[in-house]
């Protein structure tokens, strides 16, 4: 039986998802103020990764790469644990290599495509940050 690349790419990013909350001293409980607005940030939470997740299969399929809804969640779940990896470049790697090893698509040609969602989600982030901003200060 053949153990993909994304399995111990998961265990990788734990790790050093640990060491970062570790340095950062996130490992304690927080006290917890307001229950229903911790409820409704991790509904916009799972909300925006969610759309994200549905975009992402959308533009796959756009480009002729087909996956399903688990392969693009699982893709969205590599991403969020490889922004704790040191290089940031699993974030788009991890993705790639999922894909490629569970679909046997191109891992280069979904690796620049991957690339190019992610600069487009920077550039979306950043405008929407703006915005924010713009209506926070009107």
């Amino acid at each position: 039986m053949k153990t993909g690349f994304h399995k111990y790419f998961i265990y990788f990013s734990l790790i050093f998802l640990i060491v970062v909350l570790y340095k950062a001293d996130y490992l304690e409980i927080p006290h917890i103020y307001s229950p229903v607005s911790l409820f409704l940030a991790f509904v916009c939470l799972l909300g925006g990764f969610m759309a994200n997740t549905l975009a992402q299969q959308h533009l796959l399929h756009k480009f002729k790469f087909h996956i399903s809804i688990r392969q693009a969640l699982a893709t969205e779940g590599l991403n969020i644990f490889g922004k704790y990896v040191p290089g940031k470049v699993w974030m788009i790697m991890g993705k790639a290599m999922y894909l490629a090893d569970k679909k046997k698509y191109p891992a280069g040609e979904l690796s620049l495509l991957f690339l190019h969602v992610h600069v487009v989600a920077l550039w979306c982030g950043l405008l929407l940050g703006i915005c924010g901003l713009w209506m926070n200060d009107a």
